[in-house]
């Protein structure tokens, strides 16, 4: 049974450790991306972008974990892209996911835009989800 969480705990933080920048030169400018449980899934390459007003999955990682076109809800609204551009939405999806380690992990419902464009990700988590979890990340 998963335990999912009407408000994520804000009493833990996540942390990186020397080894976590092994192949990293500081100072840096890079993005963050991680892995995180969506559906019971691992998903790997997850960006992680404050500057997105919305969770999107990739159509490519929404076919691997074998969803279903059905569970698609119609999008209300149209989606623009970096330069204006309407993009495309196939519909969104609720889905569960946890972030973090047990013992400090935080499970959460999340609303995915679904879209069909090829990407170097497969999940950016943005703003809505960034917002719920209380989080802030920072590159200092």
């Amino acid at each position: 049974m998963v335990r999912l969480d009407k408000r994520p705990r804000t009493d833990q933080v996540t942390t990186f450790i020397d080894i976590d920048y092994d192949c990293i030169q500081t100072p840096h400018n890079d993005a963050m991306v991680v892995t995180l449980t969506v559906a019971n899934f691992e998903v790997n390459r997850v960006l992680i972008d404050n500057g997105s007003s919305t969770d999107i999955m990739f159509y490519d990682i929404f076919e691997k974990l074998k969803l279903g076109t059905n569970r698609l809800k119609p999008m209300d609204s149209p989606l623009c892209g970096f330069s204006g551009e309407r993009v495309h939405e196939e519909g969104t999806i609720e889905l569960l996911v946890t972030t973090g380690v047990a013992p400090q992990q935080s499970t959460i419902m999340v609303k995915f835009l679904v879209v069909k464009l090829p990407y170097a990700y497969n999940v950016i988590i943005g703003r809505p989800s960034l917002n719920f979890l209380s989080s802030v990340y920072t590159t200092s």
